[in-house]
């Protein structure tokens, strides 16, 4: 298991999206949690990094980065932690799951030199790498000594918007 960085906040949320079905699902057809759009800032010039150098920088950058100021949504968590690690040349995916009931989750994917594709969850203060298990996607997160375990499906229904 790869290591955790603990953020200074903590919250849970889903969010619930405006899907349009006559075409294939775009970014702007979601919503954040607060009903706000999605506000993706990409850098032409990020590039693919060992897995390694994305938990770095997002532990380097704890200090530069307000995450207690990002609203209780993992919407909100995607959003800023794309636009960070892109600022920081990182290529940064924006993923939204379906978790039911209308619902989405929303996470980061990256390309990485050397472990392929990664899925990463900040929300609720706490980086979890997704692993896969039995075909689905699996967020572990420890909270002292209580673990929870956050399924959230298979890759083939992840909508990714690189």
């Amino acid at each position: 298991m790869i290591g955790k960085i603990v953020l200074p906040v903590i919250l849970i949320a889903a969010f619930s999206a405006i899907v349009c079905a006559h075409h294939s699902p775009k970014l702007s057809d979601f919503c954040k949690g607060d009903g706000s759009p999605f506000v993706k800032i990409d850098n032409p010039n990020a590039v693919n990094v060992p897995l390694d150098t994305i938990v770095d920088c997002l532990q380097s950058g704890l200090n530069e980065f307000d995450f207690a100021s990002i609203p209780n949504n993992c919407s909100h968590y995607a959003e800023a932690a794309h636009n960070y690690l892109e600022s920081n040349g990182i290529k940064t995916a924006i993923v939204v799951a379906p978790i039911g009931g209308g619902s989405y989750h929303a996470f980061i994917g990256l390309s990485t030199t050397d472990h392929d594709r990664v899925y990463i969850n900040l929300t609720d203060g706490i980086l979890a790498i997704g692993e896969q298990v039995n075909g689905r996607y699996i967020f572990t997160k420890h909270y002292g000594n209580t673990i929870q375990k956050q399924d959230v499906g298979e890759e083939r229904n992840f909508l990714i918007f690189w």
